[in-house]
């Protein structure tokens, strides 16, 4: 039982910073996405 909490705690680790890494990268490609048509123009 013990096994199936450590391993579902690693997974949820794991995921956690996966989804903090999403973020990260969304949030810069935004950013770049946004101020890149001010440059064009």
């Amino acid at each position: 039982m013990s096994i199936v909490i450590r391993t579902a705690n690693v997974f949820n680790i794991t995921n956690n910073q996966v989804l903090k890494n999403t973020l990260f990268w969304v949030g810069e490609y935004g950013l770049i996405f946004t101020f890149l048509p001010e440059l064009a123009a």
